[in-house]
């Protein structure tokens, strides 16, 4: 897990429903949470019957989201401190042990969480998270592992519904979600999904696959007004690549893209011709 930043806690009327664990520049933070759904029972599939056989539906809005498992998530506390960890449950063991070990509570937490006595941490990837505060943030920690408890808790990434704006993991109280942010979410996975029949009407990411064109992230958005002017698609995308001393990351046309696979355009740099 990699730390976070510009995140904090989210309140609707006074009332806590959530934490934003932030984001930073990390690929980290690009692959998606497909590893912390599947641990977290995340599959986003509600199974209804019939009489003739089982009909699967992906639902919008909140239902996708809400965990339904939680054995991989455990509450650390220690006097007025607190820690909640999302991880592979076997490594649970080591953190206490660690901890034990050390005779001390922070810095037996993984490296991204331990900052400065009193400063509320989060640190996430595609596959965990932690969170670490101290006083009120400890309280707070400790209400969201209450929900955690029965399940009544659902984990996005943000930046599609008002109150969580944050472009980082959201993990939040599900029935304190406020009803405008549950319409935006159901609009957000509406939206989501013409994006990604747009992305595939491309075929760029097939043929980047093909071409050998390594990345971290290569995430569609919809296509700005000064993009626009140089494609014929209605999709940009973020790119960052490896082999980063040898290309450029950031937002590129699909023509970008495929300029690119034929080691041309504005991604790979430019070698200075030597005096």
């Amino acid at each position: 897990m990699r730390t976070g930043f510009n995140g904090g806690w989210v309140e609707e009327d006074g009332k806590t429903i959530g934490l934003s664990l932030g984001s930073d520049f990390t690929s980290e933070h690009e692959w998606g949470i497909g590893k912390l759904k599947r641990l977290l029972g995340i599959d986003g599939i509600t199974k209804e019957y019939s009489r003739e056989k089982p009909v699967y539906t992906k639902p919008h809005g909140l239902p996708r989201r809400i965990i339904t498992k939680h054995d991989a998530v455990k509450l650390y506390s220690y006097r007025d401190e607190a820690a909640l960890l999302c991880v592979d449950p076997w490594i649970h063991e080591g953190f206490q042990e660690h901890i034990d070990k050390l005779g001390k509570f922070r810095e037996g937490l993984p490296g991204d969480l331990r900052g400065s006595q009193g400063e509320l941490r989060t640190a996430w990837s595609e596959s965990d998270f932690g969170i670490y505060g101290i006083g009120k943030d400890a309280e707070l920690i400790k209400e969201l592992a209450s929900a955690f408890d029965t399940n009544n808790i659902a984990v996005w990434i943000g930046g599609s519904a008002m109150v969580f704006d944050n472009g980082g993991l959201i993990v939040c109280i599900a029935d304190r979600v406020p009803i405008r942010a549950l319409e935006l979410l159901q609009k957000a996975d509406l939206d989501s999904e013409k994006l990604r029949s747009a992305s595939e009407a491309t075929g760029i990411v097939k043929r980047l696959d093909a071409a050998g064109r390594r990345y971290f992230a290569c995430s569609p958005r919809w296509i700005n007004l000064e993009m626009s002017k140089k494609s014929v698609h209605p999709v940009m995308y973020w790119l960052n690549p490896q082999e980063q001393r040898q290309n450029n990351f950031g937002w590129f046309t699909v023509e970008d893209l495929d300029q690119w696979i034929a080691g041309e355009g504005p991604i790979p740099m430019k070698v200075k011709a030597e005096a």
